[in-house]
């Protein structure tokens, strides 16, 4: 089955993500909130989509769909008893900033990728496990009619 517009662009995110210096390989796409993540999988990113709206954009053609689809990428991490928490999910937030804003396109299929929010709670305390979640707010375009096929740039 072709895959998705919508997963397409959550995956360009998330293949953007692969390889920062803290996370490492350590990037997963669409896992839920009850998975149990192992103690080698720490510090990790974890890339989903909440909603994808339709843009009015009166400068592109009637057959052409503009949308925004939102991406939440969840930073999960794990300190010792004295290390600092908020500085770990602090750090690994910049180095994925750092990412997107260096790839804003991501390869040409999305014209417009913006950080609109971040969040942080103590998921777990007793593990020392802190969790941050950006929003990602970005904007890509397909054919009306096929859902299926990320156009180049925007018209």
């Amino acid at each position: 089955m072709p895959t998705h517009t919508a997963l397409q662009v959550r995956n360009a995110v998330a293949l953007r993500l692969q390889s920062l210096p803290s996370t490492g390989e350590n990037v997963y796409e669409g896992r839920g909130p009850g998975h149990n993540y192992k103690d080698s999988e720490y510090p990790c990113l974890n890339v989903t989509y909440a909603e994808d709206l339709q843009v009015e954009d009166e400068s592109s053609p009637e057959d052409v769909k503009t949308s925004d689809l939102m991406v939440h990428i969840e930073i999960r991490a794990k300190v010792g008893a004295h290390e600092d928490l908020d500085g770990e999910l602090l750090g690994i937030r910049g180095e994925v900033e750092l990412a997107l804003e260096s790839a804003v396109t991501l390869g040409g299929k999305i014209p417009f990728l913006e950080v609109e929010g971040f969040e942080r709670e103590l998921a777990d305390e007793k593990k020392r496990v802190g969790l941050g979640r950006l929003y990602v707010r970005c904007r890509y375009q397909r054919w009306v009619g096929d859902p299926y096929t990320l156009l180049e740039e925007a018209s």
